[in-house]
């Protein structure tokens, strides 16, 4: 509820436009609680942070580095993401795109090196004139290592650009 309310609230907020032409890289960092729809089913917490650039207003690249801890596990992952931003109004982005790389499970009895594969539906909402307020309203984390592992939540984040 009080992610509706700070996105509500984004949109109400006075009028900032999109990236300006100069602001072509980004920092950032996302984080939400996460499913494991695995062998042990329960609620991981996420925290991923991010290094992208953007060019002709509409083409993005990235580097994530993300952590992922629940009862009993710790997931690390290294991306790329590539994708493209659509422009949904003024102050309103959303990036639609593909994360792909290598994660790593710690089980504490176990070690386990994976691909990572996460498709990016991503809404950007200008906050301030760098600053964006990014919601992914669903994040689907699917893991191959020999079987396929999926975790999956929302996330909320901020991005700033540079």
């Amino acid at each position: 509820m009080r992610v509706a309310w700070l996105v509500l609230a984004a949109f109400s907020t006075s009028a900032y436009a999109a990236p300006a032409a100069d602001e072509v890289y980004a920092i950032g960092a996302q984080a939400g609680p996460q499913l494991a729809i695995t062998a042990n089913d329960n609620v991981l917490g996420r925290l991923a942070v991010s290094a992208s650039r953007r060019w002709s207003d509409r083409w993005h690249v990235g580097l994530d580095a993300t952590v992922v801890v629940g009862t009993g596990v710790l997931i690390t992952e290294q991306l790329v993401e590539a994708g493209v931003w659509l422009h949904a109004s003024s102050r309103v982005d959303v990036l639609l795109g593909w994360r792909i790389g290598h994660a790593w499970f710690d089980f504490s009895y176990a070690h386990v090196h994976a691909a990572a594969f996460q498709p990016i539906a991503l809404i950007a909402v200008r906050l301030a004139p760098r600053l964006d307020l990014r919601v992914e309203p669903f994040a689907a984390n699917m893991y191959l290592s020999g079987m396929w592992q999926v975790t999956t939540g929302g996330e909320v984040g901020v991005a700033w650009w540079l």
